[in-house]
């Protein structure tokens, strides 16, 4: 008897967990997949580099704009539903894109893929919290987060080398299959769990709770609105930076950014091993080897070997960073607030990208493409020396009340959601 519980309970665990990590791997390859093709849309549909990165701008404008809305309005249907018509419209705006005769209607279904991209984030993270017991919630977010995260690393050399193999509209329309593949496998494998609400809906819950799990959640989302962005402001443009600063030719590309998204892997691997442990200072560590990266490509953009090197340091952080800010927030949320969470993490994270986009777009327009490095680093350096100061601070005031007296079992029982 024993032994079949423990069997079910782990694959109920275990098996949502994987069609959930797939389903983010897709929709995320279609979300980062424009910067890798902005070379050749640019190129094919005769458009400038800001308008080339409408396309990445646009996708997270859209998310920033409807997450909230599209939470409250699917509150009623079940996760399953709603991670299934994300999908379904995730391959639909794909296929589009594979047939889009003009700019107009490309961007056009970059909006469409955005709102997609805004209910899927959202219902994957509510499921997570309904389906999976609570001392196994730490490595269920890092599986599903990882697909996410492995897609933010690949889908700028994905979207290249399938550029160079035929064209554009090529990439998307593997793209959709992807998306169509992950469609079936959410409407074959993933079992149903009910509506967004019903977990919690009988929990009580004070004021002074929801206004200290909203603080939580604030200063949860802060850093990753400045890092997320500090690193999309020369991501986003990588490509053009690699061939008019760095002087590569164009069809060497896909393999720098194949290998910049292998040392991504490595980095979520990294970033799996050490978050549970350390992660403040995991945290801290790889927005650190950032700015250092970034730093070495700036100065080193005439040295090939060490535009290598650093492509190959920040590949690490890149991959390493965006799993840890997820658990970070998640860490941060209580059972009350995990929705909330996941849809707040969405809609920051997302802003983040384009507002880092249209930075890099500015930076572009009036000191050039070879100043982006630069303005990345340092974005990212005063990001980091704020949030040390802060977490420090806050350390020093937990352990302040740490040392006094308490009273009644509500701060005994309030969960530790430090930095």
């Amino acid at each position: 008897m024993i032994a079949t519980r423990t069997r079910t309970r782990t694959d109920l665990r275990w098996r949502p967990l994987i069609v959930l990590a797939f389903a983010m791997f897709a929709a995320v390859t279609s979300e980062f997949l424009p910067a890798g093709l902005l070379l050749t849309i640019q190129a094919d549909l005769q458009l400038s580099v800001t308008e080339a990165g409408l396309l990445v701008t646009a996708f997270a404008g859209t998310v920033m704009l409807v997450t909230a809305p599209l939470v409250a309005l699917t509150a009623r249907l079940s996760r399953r539903t709603a991670i299934l018509a994300a999908m379904c419209s995730i391959t639909l705006a794909n296929v589009i894109a594979t047939l889009a005769p003009e700019f107009g209607v490309l961007l056009a279904t970059r909006i469409l893929s955005g709102a997609s991209h805004a209910l899927l984030s959202a219902s994957v993270l509510a499921y997570v919290g309904a389906a999976v017991p609570r001392d196994a919630m730490g490595r269920a977010v890092s599986t599903v987060a990882g697909g996410a995260s492995l897609a933010m690393c690949l889908g700028i050399p994905l979207g290249a080398a399938l550029a160079q193999i035929g064209s554009w509209r090529i990439a998307f329309g593997l793209v959709a299959m992807l998306a169509a593949t992950g469609a079936c496998a959410v409407a074959v494998l993933l079992p149903d769990v009910g509506t967004a609400g019903r977990a919690h809906a009988a929990t009580p819950t004070t004021r002074r709770e929801l206004r200290a799990d909203r603080v939580d959640m604030v200063f949860a989302n802060v850093p990753t609105f400045f890092i997320v962005s500090g690193l999309f402001c020369l991501y986003t443009y990588i490509a053009i930076w690699l061939t008019t600063s760095a002087g590569f030719d164009e069809n060497a590309i896909p393999v720098l950014l194949v290998a910049f998204g292998v040392s991504g892997a490595v980095g979520l691997l990294i970033a799996g091993t050490l978050g549970d442990r350390y992660p403040s200072v995991a945290l801290e560590a790889a927005v650190a080897l950032s700015v250092a990266a970034v730093l070495i490509v700036e100065f080193g953009a005439t040295m090939r070997p060490l535009v290598l090197v650093g492509l190959f340091c920040w590949g690490l952080a890149f991959g390493a960073t965006p799993a840890l800010l997820q658990a970070r927030v998640m860490r941060a949320a209580t059972e009350r607030t995990r929705t909330l969470a996941g849809a707040l993490q969405t809609l920051v994270g997302n802003g983040a990208v384009a507002f880092g986009s249209v930075l890099g777009g500015v930076v572009i327009d009036g000191a050039g493409v070879e100043a982006l490095p630069f303005v990345a680093a340092t974005w990212l350096a005063a990001t980091l020396a704020a949030y040390a100061v802060v977490r420090t601070r806050r350390a020093r005031r937990r352990r302040a009340r740490a040392t006094r007296p308490t009273t009644g079992s509500a701060v005994a029982d309030r969960p530790h959601r430090g930095c």
